[in-house]
């Protein structure tokens, strides 16, 4: 059977670690679909972009702070509501300035919240794949 080469978007996440808690955001009201379900900061990368400039530019637009990006923590696979298919990379990640005050676009978030390790086992995240890379992390501790 010949090889069909993967295909896809590439989607990159920040775990975002402060004092024990992780930063997620809840998808805006502008985006129905999403409305009430969180998810780790970060998005899709650009053509033409370099990938830990794409992360930055996506947690600035959507937590409006500076990020230090640490190692890679997990990659997977997953389908989009777009049915596009979308290759993860999830990195670990601390604020610049831990004391930053969270400034966020209504059209990228609706609001960006601190959880514990237990509550964010318990948060509803829209993608699965998303939900179970998190709780395995977490988990395992696995965060550096």
């Amino acid at each position: 059977m010949p090889e069909t080469h993967f295909l896809g978007q590439v989607t990159q996440k920040a775990l975002i670690e402060r004092d024990g808690k992780f930063l997620f955001i809840q998808y805006p009201k502008s985006k129905p679909h999403f409305f009430g379900f969180w998810d780790m900061p970060g998005g899709r990368l650009n053509d033409g972009e370099q990938p830990l400039d794409g992360l930055r530019r996506e947690v600035r637009e959507e937590v409006g702070a500076e990020i230090v990006i640490g190692n890679i923590l997990a990659t997977g696979i997953f389908t989009n509501a777009s049915e596009k298919k979308n290759f993860l990379v999830l990195y670990s990640a601390t604020l610049l300035d831990s004391n930053a005050a969270l400034v966020f676009q209504k059209d990228e978030a609706e609001e960006a919240r601190w959880f514990t390790r237990e509550e964010v086992l318990e948060l509803p995240i829209y993608y699965a794949e998303h939900k179970e890379i998190v709780r395995k992390l977490l988990m395992s501790e696995r965060l550096d």
